[in-house]
């Protein structure tokens, strides 16, 4: 990443801050990304609120009584670190106190819930829109009446993540950033009270408690929209979020089971709608006053679950108030952003005048450019480049007449002279070109060609034109001379240099007989020297069969490719001939006396079965009354006969295409796998299996 870049990303971190479960994000809502790697965050944020007739309502009464006195009080400390630019590692514990005065007892107390999470995201560079990613939390959850964690309480939250970033770096986007979450969290927190309702009889603890203690006896599918203003000062923020809950525990409430009615909660059974599940928006803002720390002020405000409840979830608050505080660090010490500033100086005398040759290096005969041509004036070091136009640009030079020296890969020498007039008119000059670019340097310049290496800088200015009225200024500006240097090409042919061994013995054959036919169809022939060597010389580039013949060997052919300009350097073995032949050619069928070999459980040809497959295709090339034959695949009855069906097809074509690529025309053969279905003997014994895997080419056409 470019160190402006990383400066920036770094410097952006410390403008991020934990949530409540210690991610980096929103209130609630996590972002799909995280700050530079080795950047820290720790947070505190307290939350509190208070409300008369909450829990126990006209509709809702608690024991017969209603206008209930609640109030709650909690704290969260969270702390993430970025380990890479794509994972972040998170925790927050969390302690709350509820009152309530209707409640037994009025005073509720959890101590040390605590969430690790990991998440992980799509790298983020500074300008890029989309990133998304996914996070996993551990929910630990104390016991109650004890000190200590209940691991049957244990729940597990998964969310996956997306953000769009509408900012850019240079601050033409919009500072606006979308976060979206969707996820699913597997709820155990009843077990932590299971002994407590046996103790009363199987008797549900009652809402204030359900309250008091975040307990649920169902899961939750959790969405969660946000959107935050982005300033350096200030982040305003936007959220809502729902909690959908999932009986997946199968859990029966009282009313349901008609043993009670559970202080006259609805059931999730009796589907009492979405008005009973928790949901919240969240305004707030985080602030920025210093590197690194950054408060936090929000406002959840409740929409549904706060008045309407259900024995299966916790009821929501109407209101609660988040305060706190973050801070962060980066061990990372940010490069730093260099900037330019450009500023202009007023010169009162006129600049001398400027000459300039630009130049045009193309194809002799036509219009192609010829870049990365090297252009060196005669008589002076260093030179030009030409660009992907095929043009090149002096520095300021002396009026007077110059050569140039022109140097390009696949073409001939070349030269081409241009006369610098002195006193033309400033931006012009003879020949000059109607709209001609200004030099390299002037305003509204486009880049223009550098001096290659070696080449000195820019001449001083040019003395006043011969003849110049005494008292006159000499032509100012630039002035530029056009010319055109045309290059012949160089037959662009290629070349081949190989050599014909000895597969086993990899020593040289002599007397070889090698035709090459290269990609136009010319055919090229030559028999090897003493060593196995053979050359051929303008060849057209592409790809180039060539076919081998040798006494005592067997016929080989394979493809090579041939790049313009340069010498193919192949080693093409042939395989000798064995003193018994392994293939004989029937009427129905060539009979291989040898398996041909496999990688287990491949359609892979070993090289050990080479020399066979060269004698296999020797046969189907020197018996022209073959018109059609079908390699067939079979395997033994080892695996699923699918299975097998596949791999028996797979083989029989990897044959094929063998054959094909060394000759024979694949309009001759025909290939087809028969997997298990038949085999030559019963698959009762490791020999018999051996047998059955096997290769057969079976005639289906050929001529009297």
């Amino acid at each position: 990443m470019p160190a402006e870049q990383e400066a920036l990303l770094r410097k952006k971190s410390l403008q991020l801050s934990n949530n409540l479960y210690g991610s980096t994000g929103l209130l609630r809502i996590s972002d799909a990304g995280s700050g530079a790697p080795g950047t820290f965050r720790v947070s505190l944020i307290t939350d509190w609120f208070k409300s008369t007739g909450f829990l126990c309502t006209d509709s809702f009464k608690c024991a017969g009584k209603k206008d209930d006195e609640a109030s709650h009080f909690g704290a969260t400390m969270g702390l993430s670190v970025s380990a890479t630019r794509y994972l972040e590692a998170f925790a927050s514990i969390r302690s709350y106190a509820n009152s309530n005065d209707l409640g037994k007892p009025k005073l509720l107390q959890v101590l040390g819930d605590t969430v690790l999470g990991l998440k992980a995201f799509s790298p983020a560079d500074p300008g890029q829109v989309f990133r998304f990613g996914g996070e996993a939390q551990l929910l630990l959850v104390n016991g109650t009446g004890g000190v200590g964690l209940n691991g049957s309480g244990t729940g597990f939250r998964i969310r996956g993540l997306a953000t769009a970033d509408l900012t850019k770096p240079d601050g033409s986007g919009t500072p606006l950033r979308i976060l979206l979450n969707a996820g699913y969290r597997l709820d155990n927190t009843a077990q932590v009270v299971k002994s407590t309702e046996e103790t009363r009889g199987n008797m549900p603890i009652t809402r204030i408690e359900r309250f008091g203690l975040g307990i649920n006896r169902v899961d939750f599918a959790e969405i969660g929209l946000g959107a935050e203003y982005v300033h350096d000062l200030f982040r305003p923020f936007l959220a809502y979020n729902l909690d959908i809950p999932v009986n997946r525990q199968g859990y029966k409430c009282a009313e349901q089971n008609a043993v009670t009615v559970a202080y006259g909660d609805a059931c999730l059974g009796r589907d009492p709608g979405f008005s009973y599940f928790p949901s919240r928006i969240t305004v707030g803002s985080r602030f920025h006053p210093y590197k690194g720390l950054a408060p936090i002020a929000a406002f959840d405000i409740g929409v549904t679950g706060t008045s309407k409840f259900m024995e299966e979830v916790a009821p929501t608050p109407p209101w609660t108030l988040y305060l706190g505080l973050g801070y962060s660090v980066d061990v990372e010490e940010a490069p730093a952003i260099v900037k330019e500033k450009t500023i202009e100086k007023v010169v009162q005398t006129p600049p001398p005048p400027q000459y300039f040759v630009r130049g045009l290096v193309h194809e002799q005969g036509g219009t192609t450019a010829v870049p990365e041509a090297i252009v060196v004036m005669s008589g002076k070091s260093g030179g030009y480049a030409t660009g992907a136009d095929g043009k090149f640009e002096t520095n300021n030079l002396e009026p007077g007449t110059y050569t140039f020296n022109i140097k390009a890969a696949g073409y001939k020498d070349g030269t081409c002279s241009a006369t610098v007039v002195p006193g033309s008119p400033a931006g012009a000059a003879p020949g000059a070109a109607p709209g001609a670019l200004p030099p390299p340097g002037a305003p509204g310049a486009a880049p223009g060609m550098l001096p290659a290496p070696g080449m000195p800088g820019a001449a001083p200015g040019a003395p006043a034109a011969p003849g110049a009225t005494p008292g006159q200024p000499a032509a100012t500006g630039p002035n530029y001379t056009d010319i055109d240097c045309p290059l012949e090409a160089l037959p662009k042919m290629g070349g081949i240099q190989g050599r014909v061994v000895d597969t086993e013995s990899q020593a040289g054959i002599s007397g070889a007989t090698v035709v090459a036919t290269d990609a136009g169809g010319k055919e090229f022939r030559a028999t090897t020297d003493g060593s196995g060597n053979f050359k051929f010389e303008g060849v057209k580039p592409g790809s180039v069969t060539i076919k081998t013949e040798a006494d005592k060997f067997f016929a080989h052919s394979e493809s090579v490719e041939v790049k313009p300009r340069e010498d193919s350097k192949p080693t093409i073995g042939m395989s000798a001939r064995p003193k018994t032949s392994s293939v004989v050619v029937g009427p129905k069928e060539i009979t291989i006396k040898k398996q041909i070999h496999f990688e287990t459980d491949s359609a892979q040809i070993k090289g050990d079965s080479s020399q066979l497959m060269e004698e296999i295709t020797e046969a189907i090339l020197k018996t022209p009354a073959i018109k059609k034959v079908e390699i067939q695949g079979h395997t033994d009855n080892t695996g699923t006969p699918d299975h097998n069906m596949q791999l028996s097809q797979a083989r029989a074509e990897s044959v094929k295409a063998w054959l094909v690529s060394h000759g024979v025309d694949s309009s001759r053969l025909d290939a087809k796998g028969y997997g298990q279905t038949r085999p030559r003997v019963p698959n009762v014994t490791a020999a018999n299996r051996g047998m059955n895997r096997r290769v057969q080419f079976m005639i289906t056409e050929r001529t009297p």
